[in-house]
């Protein structure tokens, strides 16, 4: 996330292994610091293709957005500007007596926090916190669900210490068996099934019981046909089930199981996905092509499979490749940037920079850098939601899973915490994020190690962190 300030802090790009030589008595000096945001990563070993269309390449080496003639600068003040832009709109619906926050309304909240908001306006930074105490879970969909835990992860700090605890156990955990009492027969998601029956068998509402920390989350009722949803709740629901497992909850395997058989027999003949099952002439399409993809890596994830084995995202992604632009959601022609936050969240989820040989990030970023209005805003669809999905596509807001059996992250993923322990800053080494001067904890994680130093960060001064400093 970018965060408004005058002082730069430039992060080295390094990878895991980088770290992990910090024991031995002369590690080799870091690369030098790439330009903003190009990861290094420890990518998947092989070629991949689709036939004979190469979807993924470990060789390709990302030029970064000096390679479409962007600058960090550029990037942060775009962010910026989104950001100035929608704390307003915000700030007067919240000051409304009767006001109950939208769907949209947590879309942008969340990409508030990501834009860096809550270092910028101390009275977002005390909404943020407000709101997410006080959303009620039985109001929530599928598509709220997963923007709610995103939330709350982003004010508790990735639920860490009692209070994270607490959020996790008395909200994250309702809304999670929420969604896994939804799951329809053949694996697939609605949009709100049952709401106040799940939550009901979920514990809510009530004084929450204190949770076995044994338990493995799984369906408890018999779903009805009638329940499957369509590819986008689908996508979203397995988005707030990733979220809530990365926050420390065991979900039953059976379904991820179910939700990628249901996925991958949806998908239209040739590659790609469109919104439901494939009909009598089926189109697949970018943003829903996009949402199988993600859909089906976070199952595979989940399952502890390797996402770029699996036939329908490699065919997926050859349709990406053969398709690919960041001016239009390709084959719809409207939803542009709900498909550039779906090509973000692939990218994400992925660990890759390359969608075939198209370098997405910095494509897309000069895409939004050249399509911001003078006011701060992005408009295609709705004003306001293509702003959101902007800022979450610059602030590269998904973040990269650690694959199971092995560590695959685009780079190791680092916060910036304040003195008070309260995250301002989230991204892979090689970010460059802007910070107001003062002093940090820098925390590094790379697998179930953690690395954590007090850094300073100077008024106009710039700081590099490498493994040194780390070390030290």
């Amino acid at each position: 996330m970018a965060i408004a300030s005058r002082s730069i802090l430039s992060l080295a790009v390094l990878l895991a292994s980088g770290f992990l030589a910090l024991a031995e008595p002369a590690p080799p000096a870091p690369p030098p610091p790439a330009a903003y945001p190009v990861a290094e990563h420890r990518p998947y070993p092989a070629v991949v293709k689709s036939g004979e269309t190469v979807v993924y390449d470990p060789a390709l080496v990302p030029k970064g957005i000096a390679g479409v003639g962007l600058t960090g600068d550029q990037i942060t003040r775009a962010i910026n500007r989104g950001r100035d832009y929608l704390w307003p709109i915000l700030k007067k619906r919240a000051a409304a007596p009767a006001w109950i926050p939208s769907g949209p309304d947590l879309l942008i909240t969340l990409a508030l926090l990501h834009a860096g908001a809550q270092t910028t306006y101390p009275e977002f930074d005390a909404l943020s916190r407000r709101l997410v105490a006080s959303l009620n879970p039985d109001q929530l969909g599928t598509y709220e669900i997963p923007l709610a835990i995103m939330m709350a992860e982003q004010v508790s700090g990735d639920f860490a210490g009692p209070d994270g605890a607490k959020m996790r156990d008395g909200f994250v955990r309702p809304l999670a068996k929420h969604v896994i009492e939804s799951q329809g027969v053949l694996g697939a998601f609605p949009y709100n099934w049952s709401r106040d029956r799940s939550l009901r068998l979920a514990g809510w509402p009530g004084p929450a019981a204190v949770p076995d920390p044994g338990e493995v989350l799984r369906r408890t009722t018999v779903p009805k046909k009638i329940d499957d949803g369509d590819n986008s709740t689908t996508q979203y629901a397995a988005i707030a089930l990733w979220r809530a497992a990365r926050a420390g909850l065991a979900l039953d395997t059976a379904i991820w199981t179910r939700c990628r058989q249901e996925t991958a027999n949806r998908e239209v003949p040739g590659g790609g996905w469109m919104y439901t099952k494939p009909g009598k002439d089926p189109v697949a399409y970018g943003s829903m092509t996009l949402a199988g993809i993600c859909t089906i890596a976070l199952c595979r994830i989940h399952e502890n499979a390797e996402p770029f084995e699996d036939p329908s995202i490699q065919r997926g992604l050859a349709w990406m490749v053969a398709n690919f632009t960041v001016s239009e959601n390709p084959g719809l022609k409207k939803h542009l940037y709900y498909y550039l936050y779906g090509l973000e969240r692939v990218g994400g989820i992925l660990c890759v920079e390359f969608i075939g040989d198209r370098e997405w990030y910095p494509l897309g970023a000069r895409f939004l850098i050249d399509a911001q209005a003078a006011e701060g805003f992005w408009f295609r669809n709705d004003r306001e939601q293509d702003t959101a999905f902007a800022l979450l596509f610059l602030t590269r807001a998904t973040g990269s899973p650690v694959r199971p059996g092995r560590l695959l992250t685009t780079a190791p993923e680092y916060v910036l915490l304040d003195g008070q322990g309260r995250e301002v800053a989230r991204g892979l080494l090689g970010d460059g994020r802007s910070v107001p001067a003062g002093e940090y904890t820098l925390r590094v994680t790379i697998g179930d190690v953690t690395f954590t130093k007090a850094i300073t960060v100077p008024e106009g001064g710039t700081v590099t962190v490498t493994p040194a400093d780390l070390a030290r």
